[in-house]
């Protein structure tokens, strides 16, 4: 375990100081365009840059390599009671080989998340919470970790239930230790370690770069990316797909990144005005804004009925199975309008025109255009055509390997199918949406650097952007220096959450007045 933790440590500081020159050397030689960007104001060089030379973004830098070294080295402990060699030759090669104390991850935490908003459609309570202010948001926040807790107390209980009943492939017992201690002993390491990830994100959020939530899973899976890789060379290019099929592979995973970047930085820009100023602003309409939620669901809905089918048996159930089985025409068909379905009922969820137009309307604002429509219906129907275009690209990256590997029949000399599972489109979304996510916080510490008042202070929380952005033009409007920080996790988790941060900066002097004017 010491050899694999130095080697992580050599290799991460080895790869970031030859990115760090890598940058350095390829800005200064070549120009980069501005449509890569965050903003029409910096383009990445030039945040890139910004990042490497200001001292606080250096800072926050080393903070946040500093913290997913410690979940790195987290990675390396086993969890207590487990036979690892026998578990490693039970499970050679998978991602489950090594059982260590973070093997469950943050996974709680989503579910806890991705719960607490469909239970808000039926609940009134937590509906108002969810649409409130930042009360509502605490409240939200609260609920999340308490039922975080909860659901990693019974998946870790399901883990040591299902580990006690292995066996290894020579007949030892996976389990060294009795039944009761082990579980005790499973389900609080296990949920021990969920909510320590949870601390180590929390760092990152206020003293690192990025959403600690966002960076500690893309770290996770860039790594198991690049072993992959590694593991994986020779026999991609000499077991049969060759380097052409190889060079392919690559140029289309890079064009699908193009794509996906692009399409998460483009927006729907909705025009208003104050009432009483006249002075015009634009508020957000993302493609991004639902995430993978939809094809989670989606997925969900399509693997219900061969779920169920081995305990009840009924000719109409077993029809609906062979229906839904994968990779059939029918199955792509049903696959593509569930997916819509799905995206504008989850749309529905999280966006609603009528709590847009009461902030509107609370502070001083209208919309410059409804094109002859009322302004909650506007609202609605502009969302619904930027909906189409999530859909087609949710539904284009769960297809992503399969196509790849249709396209270019790739399979090895021996005739066995190369999995290529790990390139996944939904996980590219996700890496882009991170990279995103990182410029537009860039972006902020820039303008921050460079505001006139340098002692600026979080005056205010709020829990989606448009009601940033509103907050953070009305504390303008008075006269109030005000910048917003976008934190938010783009394709990994839908808005709404315990995840999204938008904090509202105001000097330190006007904290007092800014919360009293926009609570």
């Amino acid at each position: 375990m010491a050899v694999d933790i130095f080697f992580s440590l050599l290799v991460l500081i080895v790869v970031v100081i030859l990115i760090s020159l890598a940058i350095k050397r390829f800005f200064r030689r070549f120009p980069f365009p501005t449509l890569l960007s965050p903003s029409n104001t910096h383009s990445i060089k030039e945040l890139l840059l910004f990042l490497i030379t200001n001292k606080e973004t250096r800072i926050r830098l080393y903070v946040t390599l500093g913290v997913l070294f410690v979940f790195r080295i987290m990675v390396f402990i086993p969890s207590p009671g487990i036979n690892q060699e026998a578990l490693a030759s039970m499970f050679l090669g998978s991602s489950f080989a090594r059982f260590s104390i973070v093997s469950l991850g943050l996974m709680p935490f989503f579910s806890a998340c991705l719960l607490i908003q469909l239970l808000s459609v039926v609940i009134p309570p937590l509906r108002k919470a969810t649409f409130g202010d930042e009360e509502g948001r605490r409240k939200i926040v609260r609920y999340t970790l308490f039922l975080t807790v909860g659901l990693a107390l019974v998946q870790s209980y399901g883990i040591s239930v299902w580990l006690k009943d292995m066996v290894g492939l020579q007949g030892t017992n996976l389990v060294t230790m009795q039944t009761v201690p082990f579980r005790i002993v499973t389900m609080a390491t296990l949920t021990a370690s969920a909510i320590f990830l949870l601390w180590l994100a929390d760092i990152i959020n206020k003293y690192g770069i990025g959403n600690g939530v966002a960076m500690i899973v893309v770290s996770g899976a860039v790594l198991g990316l690049f072993s992959w890789v590694y593991k994986n060379y020779t026999f991609y290019t000499e077991g049969g797909i060759g380097i052409v099929k190889a060079l392919i592979i690559i140029m289309l995973v890079l064009g699908f990144l193009y794509v996906a970047f692009i399409f998460t930085s483009k927006e729907k820009r909705i025009e208003l005005k104050n009432r009483k100023t006249k002075k015009e602003i634009s508020i957000p309409l993302r493609i991004s804004w639902v995430a993978d939620a939809p094809s989670s669901l989606t997925s969900a809905i399509l693997m219900f009925p061969a779920t169920i089918t081995p305990f009840i048996n009924h000719p109409w159930l077993h029809f609906i199975s062979s229906i839904f089985w994968p990779r059939s025409v029918t199955y792509f068909i049903i696959q593509g309008v569930l997916l819509f379905f799905c995206t504008y009922v989850y749309a529905s969820i999280i966006f609603k025109p009528a709590y847009i137009q009461n902030l509107l309307q609370r502070f001083n604002f209208s919309l410059k255009s409804t094109e002859g429509k009322q302004p909650t219906k506007y609202l609605d129907n502009q969302l619904s055509k930027i909906l189409i275009i999530t859909a087609i690209l949710l539904f284009l990256s769960l297809h992503m390997s399969t196509f790849l590997r249709n396209l270019l029949s790739v399979e090895t000399s021996g005739g066995t199918v190369v999995r290529l599972e790990v390139i996944s489109g939904i996980g590219l979304l996700v890496l882009v949406g991170v990279f995103f996510d990182i410029l537009s916080q860039l972006e902020f510490f820039y303008q921050k650097s460079k505001a006139s008042s340098k002692n600026l202070t979080v005056a205010y929380i709020a829990f989606d952007e448009i009601e940033a952005k509103i907050k953070s033009e009305y504390l303008k409007g008075k006269g109030i220096h005000a910048l917003v920080e976008p934190l938010r996790f783009t394709w990994g988790i839908p808005i709404r959450t315990a995840i999204d941060q938008y904090r509202i900066y105001t000097p330190a002097r006007d904290v007092k007045k800014a919360r009293k004017l926009i609570e």
